[in-house]
């Protein structure tokens, strides 16, 4: 049995589910309303995902139809429900001919949402505004929501209990859901609820089938309240047993509801460089977004930013981060505008006499646009893989990433300053969405020639039916993984030589879902300068939405290395980017909800990025996202101090011989009009 029970959050927060924002489309009219009787029950049934007891064999059967074209393919699915005094329970039976093939993720809770699972809809108070969303995974992956209003979800706690059972042509899930655990904005529940139903299909596909209570006519209308159908009537005395779950605070005075995370303590190489030291102490508390860009403040753009870099660095190192990064230039300074790359070595100099550290952002990788400058990746049937670069392509290292970091360590050591920073971070996301494998004929001749007995020449649509048939697929994974980390460990040889423990941060890292990201940590870390590598997949849901996932990805990362890197969660706590349908396309977390994750993921790892943007492109960044400093992360960090994992919630200011040099060189850049915005 799997129970929960956490603290219900009072805060309203807001989350976005992604999967929905391509159905929220306009339709002409609503469905006719339907109706599913829950059969009353003396006796509960014994919750076992296998939908054994006899109360299933006679209660009402629904059947969920595919969502848009009616003819989709989506096996068939059905609902029913049955009731006690205490609990309603629901049963889900999905047909699915390849089990076998299910995407499943681990019991407990998670993103259920991007794997085989069944959803329901819940408006107890038929208000048809607010509701409870479950989503429940085919290996019992789940999650609770409650949408303050459609679209704006946040995790809450509550005793529920969930079991699923995969058979050879099916999976069931059997639900559990006392009626003293829902949430509502009313006194009492009604006799008759609102309540809408679906099934989402992963097998085989990039992006899920979905079937829904009412089918075909619902596109673009399921998460609608006023859409779905009647459950009812309850024969229950609801007075008689609705009870409010109590709203229990935590550090902060705030909700945790999905408790505290544990506190880990990270154990870094013996061959840790003595100036990476502080990181032991400190962990690596990072703020990176639209704040640092220092562009906008240098030429002070009217409506983005009304104030100086030197105001954001004051606000981000008072409100405890030790890093903060700036970032203007996006490659080598001969192929940018150069007030871009004085920005960013003024940015850094400023951070560094606030007390921070600092890193030089290299930005994205490769340019898609600079066509004939590299390989196209081929996939396994030999057909270009569009915009994707062939992984042992040294481009992207050899033109961006290289001449970045040589560029900011020569015009650090000609400004005075050869220490300004630590790390050098980029971007490779265009790389990390390759999650197959590159199968293009430098790859193809550089496997033949290092494995003997492959004949070079079978035609190249065939090469991945090839490596199947011979049962090297596997092994050409291996090697081309290999081969990948070796190319970039040579092409990092010049940094290496002049910046031995200059450490290297990218972003996104996909531990077990991207081998490439995987490769990439491995080639840039090693144990005396070991890799930053930002996990992206907190970016939306924090450590509440994720529980346990932190530990899961930094443990197995761990086992990848051989020791531990910096692995480091991320938020994404505001951005203003919308979806065509104007619903946001990232989240908006309160001030609070921002300082409580950021507490908790730094709690469980060496340490946090906090990424986001303004609410309000045309406010200017700083007053708008002043709260969340002051009210949040400050807090946040506070409340690390107090528990004795850092040893100083507030940067200090650079004093003596370090302050004089800094000093020194940003008189230089004035003086020799580097800095002309």
């Amino acid at each position: 049995m799997v129970e929960v029970e956490e603290d219900m959050a009072g805060e309203k927060k807001i989350y976005l589910f992604a999967f929905l924002a391509g159905l929220l489309l306009a339709a002409p009219a609503y469905p006719e309303r339907q109706q599913l009787v829950p059969y009353r029950l003396d006796k509960p049934p014994i919750v076992d995902g296998k939908l054994s007891d006899p109360c299933w064999k006679k209660a009402q059967k629904i059947s969920l139809s595919p969502l848009g074209n009616p003819d989709k393919g989506i096996p068939p699915s059905f609902v029913q429900a049955v009731y006690t005094d205490k609990a309603v329970y629901f049963g889900f039976t999905c047909i699915e001919p390849k089990t076998s093939k299910l995407r499943k993720g681990p019991p407990g809770p998670g993103d259920a949402f991007h794997l085989d699972s069944v959803e329901l809809f819940l408006d107890t108070d038929f208000d048809m505004h607010d509701y409870l969303q479950i989503c429940v995974s085919a290996s019992g992956t789940y999650m609770v929501n409650f949408d303050a209003s459609p679209m704006n979800g946040c995790p809450i706690g509550g005793k529920w209990d969930f079991k699923t059972h995969i058979a050879s042509d099916r999976y069931t899930i059997e639900m559990k859901l006392p009626f003293s655990q829902f949430p509502t904005s009313k006194e009492k529940l009604t006799a008759t609820w609102n309540v809408g139903f679906g099934r989402y299909q992963y097998i085989d596909l990039p992006h899920s089938r979905i079937a829904v209570w009412k089918g075909y006519l619902m596109a673009g209308l399921h998460h609608k309240p006023k859409t779905w159908g009647d459950l009812g009537p309850f024969d229950v005395n609801f007075s008689q047993v609705r009870e409010q779950v109590s709203k229990k605070l935590g550090p902060g005075g705030w909700y945790y509801p999905s408790g505290l995370s544990p506190v880990y303590h990270p154990h870094f190489p013996k061959e840790l460089d003595p100036s990476l030291e502080w990181i032991k102490r400190e962990r690596l508390r990072i703020a990176w977004n639209w704040l640092t860009d220092v562009r906008p403040c240098n030429r002070n753009n009217p409506q983005r930013a009304k104030h100086s870099f030197q105001d954001v660095v004051k606000l981000m190192s008072s409100a405890g981060f030790n890093v903060i990064i700036p970032s203007a230039v996006s490659g080598p300074r001969d192929k940018q505008n150069p007030v871009n790359f004085r920005a960013d070595m003024e940015g850094m100099i400023r951070v560094r006499l606030a007390g921070a550290k600092t890193m030089f952002a290299a930005g994205y990788l490769w340019n898609k646009n600079a066509k004939g400058e590299y390989r196209l990746a081929v996939d396994s049937e030999g057909k270009n893989i569009k915009n994707m670069i062939c992984p042992l392509d040294p481009y992207p290292w050899r033109k961006s990433l290289v001449p970045s970091a040589l560029d900011a360590l020569s015009e650090a050591k000609t400004l005075g300053v050869p220490n300004l920073f630590f790390g050098v971070f980029f971007d490779i996301e265009p790389q990390a969405a390759l999650h197959g494998n590159c199968f293009c004929s430098h790859c193809w001749q550089a496997y033949c020639h290092t494995h003997k007995g492959i004949k070079p020449d079978v035609p190249a649509a065939n090469w991945g039916k090839w490596l199947v048939s011979h049962g090297k697929m596997e092994e050409y994974k291996r090697w081309q993984k290999q081969a990948v980390i070796e190319m970039i460990r040579v092409e990092l040889k010049p940094v290496r030589n002049i910046a031995p423990a200059l450490v290297f941060g990218f972003y996104p890292y996909h531990y077990q879902t991207s081998w490439l990201t995987e490769a990439v940590l491995q080639a840039v870390s090693t144990r005396r300068a070991p890799g930053i590598a930002m996990d992206d997949q907190t970016y939306w849901s924090g450590y509440s939405g994720k529980p346990g996932y932190i530990r899961r990805m930094r443990e197995g990362t761990i086992r990848m290395l051989g020791y531990e890197p910096f692995y480091l969660p991320s938020i994404g706590y505001c951005a203003p980017e919308r979806n065509p349908d104007g619903t946001p396309k990232y989240p908006r977390y309160t001030y609070a909800r921002a300082g409580r994750e950021d507490f908790l993921m730094v709690r469980t790892a060496a340490g946090n990025i906090c990424w986001g943007g303004s609410r309000d492109p045309h406010k200017d960044l700083l007053l708008d996202q002043k709260p969340y400093y002051t009210q949040g992360f400050a807090k946040a960090h506070k409340l690390l101090f107090d528990e004795g994992l850092i040893d100083n919630d507030v940067p200090e200011p650079a004093t003596g011989k370090l302050k004089k040099r800094l000093d020194k060189a940003m008189n230089k850049l004035i003086t020799e009009k580097k800095l002309q915005y």
